[in-house]
Parts: C-alpha cells; sequence; structure tokens
C-alpha cells in the first residue's frame, strides 16, 4: 500500500539527530512518530529534498532555488536547524512549491543545547525559536531560566514536573546514544500579562565527549497536540498528577521536592509564596537555608526523616531568616536510592 502523502505546499520536518538514520517527524500538519523519510514522501518531495538535507547537513545551513522536476517549475527551500553551542544540525524543515507561488512560513521548531559538565554542572542554551515557543523574551541568558533545575520549576506544567525531572537525570546519567522523545505541557507568557500552556514534544539525543569530560544533549522542540506523553518506568504521568495534587492540597506546610545530589528544588507548592520564603537562586536550595542549618537539613533528607522534625532557619523575601519546622521523605521518585526527596516545612511556632 502506498504511504507517501503530497508534501507540495507543507512544511516537512525531519529530525537528524541520528547521522545515519534521518526521522520523519511530521508533514504539514500530520505527525509521525520515528518514520521513514523515503517511504512517506512523494516521489517529488523525495527527489527535491533528499539530495538537498544530505547537502545542508554537510556544507551549507540554507538552500533555496528554482528547479526543474517531473515537467514543471518548483522552488524549494531546505534550511537546517542548528544546535546552539556547537551548530551541529539537530533537525531540517524542507518545503516545495509551484515556481512563482509565496512559501509559508515556517513552523516554529526550536534547537536546544546542553552542555553537562563533571561534577554535574550544566549549560543550557536555547536558540531564538525556543524563547518563540515559551513567549518570553529574550534575555542575556541561553535560556529563559538560565538552569534546567529553574526550567523545570518555573516552565514546565506542575503535572510534569516529576516526570520530566526522572527522565532528564536517567538520560544523563547512563547515555544510549539513541534519540528520546518525550510531550509534556509547558507555561508560556510567565513574564507577561498574558500567561497561558501548551504542549510541547522534544526529541532528544546524549552523546558523551570523553575527551574533553562533558557530555552532550541536544534536542528540537516544537508544539503538537493530542500526543500521548511518553512515560519513564518510575514515574508515570497519573502518579506525577497525584504527586502534584497533594502539594497544592496540602494548605499549612510548604512541599518542595529537591534533588540531594545537587541540591537543586525541581517542585514547589503556592505555599513556598505565602510563607514569604525567598526563592533559591538558580534553584540552588542551599541559598535558602541558614549556613548553620545546613548540614542538620542535609542529614535529615539522608535519614528519609526517621529521625522526626528538625527546626531549621528559612531565608525570607526580606532577607531575614524565620525558624521552620522540616520533615522529609525520601525514595518517592527513584526505588533504587534517595535521591530526589519530598520535604514539607511549616512555621515553628505553628508546630509548637
Amino acid at each position: 500500500m502506498d504511504q507517501t502523502m503530497e508534501t507540495k505546499g507543507r512544511w516537512v520536518l525531519i529530525d537528524t539527530l541520528l547521522d545515519d538514520q534521518f526521522s520523519l517527524l511530521s508533514i504539514g500538519d500530520i505527525d509521525y512518530a520515528e518514520a521513514s523519510v523515503r517511504k512517506n514522501l512523494d516521489v517529488i518531495g523525495r527527489e527535491l529534498f533528499i539530495p538537498r538535507m544530505k547537502e545542508v547537513c554537510a556544507e551549507v545551513p540554507f538552500i533555496e532555488e528554482e528547479v526543474e522536476a517531473r515537467g514543471a517549475r518548483w522552488t524549494v527551500r531546505v534550511q537546517a536547524i542548528l544546535s546552539p553551542i556547537n551548530k551541529i544540525v539537530l533537525a531540517v524543515l524542507a518545503i516545495y512549491v509551484p515556481a512563482g507561488e509565496t512559501i509559508p512560513e515556517p513552523p516554529v521548531v526550536g534547537g536546544i543545547e546542553w552542555k553537562v559538565m563533571d561534577g554535574g554542572n550544566i549549560d543550557t542554551v536555547w536558540d531564538d525559536n525556543m524563547f518563540a515557543l515559551y513567549e518570553v523574551p529574550r534575555s542575556g541568558a541561553g535560556s529563559a531560566t538560565g538552569d534546567m533545575n529553574g526550567w523545570v520549576n518555573y516552565l514546565i506544567a506542575p503535572e510534569d514536573r516529576a516526570r520530566m525531572k526522572v527522565v532528564i537525570d536517567k538520560g544523563l546519567a547512563d547515555p544510549d546514544g539513541l534519540r528520546h522523545t518525550v510531550a509534556f505541557r509547558i507555561l508560556t507568557g510567565t513574564r507577561t500579562d498574558n500567561p497561558g500552556s501548551k504542549q510541547l514534544e522534544t526529541v532528544s539525543r546524549v552523546l558523551v565527549d570523553s575527551e574533553r569530560g562533558v557530555k552532550w544533549l541536544r534536542s528540537i522542540a516544537r508544539e503538537v497536540t493530542n500526543l500521548t506523553p511518553a512515560l519513564p518506568q518510575e514515574m508515570d504521568n497519573q502518579s506525577a498528577a497525584l504527586v502534584r495534587a497533594a502539594f497544592d492540597l496540602i494548605s499549612n506546610k510548604a512541599m518542595f521536592a529537591v534533588d540531594t545530589s545537587t541540591w537543586q528544588v525541581f517542585m514547589t507548592s503556592p505555599k513556598w509564596h505565602e510563607f514569604g520564603l525567598q526563592r533559591p537562586r538558580n534553584s540552588y536550595l542551599p541559598h535558602s537555608i541558614h549556613p548553620d542549618d545546613f548540614t542538620t537539613f542535609a542529614s535529615l533528607c539522608s535519614e528519609g526523616g526517621s529521625g522526626g522534625a528538625v527546626i531549621i532557619r528559612g531565608l525570607q523575601e526580606d532577607g531575614s531568616y524565620a525558624p521552620y519546622s522540616v520533615t522529609a521523605s525520601s525514595g518517592h521518585f527513584d526505588t533504587r536510592g534517595k535521591r530526589y526527596v519530598i520535604v514539607a516545612v511549616i512555621r515553628a511556632e505553628d508546630a509548637a
């Protein structure tokens, strides 16, 4: 049976993360899941796109020319989506239209590159289209939040934060060099008077650069509809939603989830702000705990709360410190250890 779809006048998105295995992601508004390029493009699309894709991947990032094929004149455009740091071709957008016709605007497809260094430090860089997808203005920083945990905590929709944190950590800890696709909801326009949300799909690959002692996560992102999120074994979508609901329903405590390998917060409850606790810089929790109390807090987390509540001084938005009764429970997101910890905070006077 013929699987091809007419591609004339439709933007085609092709993932090139694997050099020897291109993957069709969409033709116009029709989405595909790692489909064959040759089997799904019409004959003119194959003739016009495939040789120019190879040229774009190897030599020039943009081609537009008028050509003759199958007895007609066409304008063909093939353009690369480049990684923001190393300018690696992550994907290709291609279209052909009858000569003389206007080429429609391409879909917004963002490019992302993370440089993951020994010790866990991550340089996160977005291209301009990523800022457009999130509907936030480009700042001097490489991304809208400056770090991965800030992105999860403030721009990923609440029900997907725990799931995305687990997906990312697993991919970085044990890179397999394969492409991985994840769909999730984001918060948009967070710095504007008109915030909203949309569903994105990312296709990513993690590579190890042994000579430089770094890992590279390279990814493309685009808006999609009605795609089922890809779920890691440790945290399915329903569990993540239930955790988020519990956070929101507990009215007398501030709740947050922390990655104890980096001491970065990746999920908070509304009460955090009501208590006047200062948001940690770059999501780094030690910034929000009195220096003399952090050892006690770390011990609480490592013990999984078995020793009961402790009193910790938390940094307030006005720069002062206030005492809080803190409890912790570990192992909720990682059955093999205690990396992810849920922490509950209540004012010390209310706990008495």
